[in-house]
């Protein structure tokens, strides 16, 4: 356990999308794989 809130995630995963310009996880997993980081 990482010892944070489930509202800190969310507020974290809503920053991380607004700063990618994505809206969703499918959007970021296409961007994570565009940018190499899984293959």
């Amino acid at each position: 356990m990482l010892g944070i809130s489930a509202h800190t995630v969310t507020s974290y995963v809503r920053d991380i999308y607004r700063k990618l310009d994505i809206s969703s996880r499918a959007e970021a997993a296409v961007e994570a794989a565009r940018r190499g980081l899984v293959s």
